[in-house]
């Protein structure tokens, strides 16, 4: 994960350098984007970057320089990308990841509440900053808020999602920007500013869109299954290890509050599909053997 990582911070950093046309938004006051296309993404990538070489440099003493190092870029990197929810998601990781040995010494159960209530305070402040963005940027930094205000239009992709509660549109049935309007079941998901968006903006949204609120339902329980099993994790394995399934937990949920990928081929949904799968071997042959 740390390789794969780096492998994006040094291909985004040339091409933010040497090539700005790919690398950086324009309409963004050249906001790097990297290779992945949106400065949304690459901010949170940069901040999980952030994160796994820093865990590395803590516990890796003969490491440390190298791995503080491609810190320190990856650091200059998170704030080139201009995303105020990636900082938020870099200090939550952070700070979860330095509390991890607290949490380990407690009883599973009070480690999964203890994990759980460190998420819910973590979306409430991802929510805050969401709710208070058009303040932050056109009030206090005068800028023009042009595609952001998801919560405008999160309440117009509910009601559409109640018309086919169940089982919804279909994988990729209801974003079909490439439909006309009376024909794209999105077609009603307009902004106030003519922006029209092609993608919930939310990767649970983009579940219910596609599956239904069933299908949303099922993802949240194998999430919380999930989680359950990452906090058994914690206390069989030792640090880091042990809580790297955790930080990427909180990595996954917190970055689709905001962006999309649980149903795509991203990356959001390979580390979870890797994870689950993992955590399943790890922690039945724990409890078998105990």
């Amino acid at each position: 994960m740390r390789w794969v990582n780096l492998a994006i911070l040094l291909m985004s950093l040339y091409y933010a350098i040497f090539v700005p046309s790919v690398g950086t938004m324009t309409d963004f006051e050249g906001e790097w984007v990297g290779v992945l296309g949106h400065k949304n993404p690459f901010s949170f990538s940069m901040a999980l970057t952030l994160v796994i070489w820093l865990i590395y440099g803590i516990y890796h003493p003969k490491q440390r320089k190298l791995a503080f190092g491609i810190s320190v870029v990856a650091l200059y990197a998170l704030n080139m990308g201009g995303s105020g929810a990636s900082k938020i998601l870099f200090l939550g990781m952070l700070f979860l990841m330095l509390s991890l040995n607290i949490i380990k010494k407690l009883k599973p159960k009070w480690a999964f509440v203890s994990v759980v209530v460190f998420l819910i305070i973590n979306i409430c402040l991802m929510i805050l900053i969401i709710e208070n963005l058009e303040f932050i940027v056109v009030d206090t930094l005068n800028k023009d808020l042009t595609i952001t205000g998801r919560t405008v239009f999160w309440p117009i992709i509910i009601d559409q999602v109640n018309e086919k509660p169940v089982l919804g549109y279909g994988v990729a049935g209801f974003w079909q920007s490439w439909r006309g309007k009376e024909d794209n079941p999105a077609g009603k998901v307009l902004m106030p500013n003519g922006f029209v968006p092609t993608h919930s903006h939310n990767g649970f949204f983009d579940i219910a869109t596609d599956l239904g609120w069933l299908g949303m339902s099922l993802y949240i329980l194998s999430f919380l299954n999930t989680l359950a099993k990452g906090v058994i994790y914690l206390s069989q394995d030792k640090m880091p290890e042990a809580g790297i399934p955790l930080i990427l937990l909180t990595f996954i949920l917190m970055t689709n509050l905001t962006e999309t990928g649980l149903l795509d081929v991203s990356i959001y949904w390979f580390w979870f599909v890797a994870m689950t799968t993992r955590l399943s071997l790890d922690t039945g042959s724990y409890q078998k053997n105990n």
